[in-house]
């Protein structure tokens, strides 16, 4: 097998090799030597870098996340209303899960596995930014009369979530026993559409419901 010298870049081949080998294997039917036979790397530079499988794992948690964190953020900062802020954070979630499924099947892994991957690094870890600028966008909607007043920031974030998830872990299934095809482009167009309605329609006070 031929290796990499060690240097900045193998960190970042390692991680990258371990987040699409978890993505498809899970934590357990991955191994450190499957890893680096496919990066490429001296063996040793995993534990240099990471500990152990368990350290490398935590490793690409974090980045998956991370990821997700910095696009949610920035979504967030360049709207303006409270309507644009949730169709931006919905059309993101759309894009950002149709063109990174390995984020799909990492969650699905890690639900599997009972969430101890990220149970072990600490769960506030992972979604403390977008849910504090999702408290403070519907406080100000709140005081702007424009929203509910009985709306919970964690159970929206979960509405979000589940709503822009579900096209793509259950895109297989759902495209064959619904006859739709949700890999398409046309698909996905329709499906944002019509999850920004129907949230935004859960959301406003009728009188600011979007026509």
């Amino acid at each position: 097998m031929k290796t990499t010298k060690p240097g900045k870049n193998t960190k970042v081949q390692i991680l990258k090799t371990a987040i699409k080998l978890f993505a498809n294997n899970g934590f357990h039917g991955t191994t450190v030597d499957a890893i680096v036979n496919t990066a490429h790397v001296n063996k040793r530079m995993v534990y240099h870098y990471f500990g152990n499988k368990e350290g490398l794992y935590q490793a690409v948690l974090k980045e998956v996340y991370e990821h997700l964190s910095t696009l949610e953020i920035q979504a967030f900062e360049k709207s303006k209303t409270f309507e644009e802020n949730l169709t931006e954070i919905i059309t993101l979630y759309f894009d950002f899960l149709d063109q990174n499924p390995y984020f799909i099947r990492i969650l699905q892994w890690e639900n599997l596995n009972e969430g101890k991957g990220i149970r072990s690094i600490n769960p506030k870890f992972f979604k403390n930014p977008i849910l504090e600028a999702l408290e403070k966008e519907l406080n100000k909607a709140k005081k702007d009369h424009l929203i509910r007043k009985d709306l919970n920031a964690k159970h929206l974030l979960i509405s979000l979530i589940g709503l822009c998830q579900v096209s793509s872990s259950n895109r297989y299934t759902l495209s064959q026993i619904l006859e739709i095809d949700l890999h398409s482009p046309k698909s996905l167009a329709t499906r944002k559409k019509h999850t920004i309605k129907l949230l935004l329609h859960g959301i406003l006070k009728k009188e600011q419901i979007l026509q």
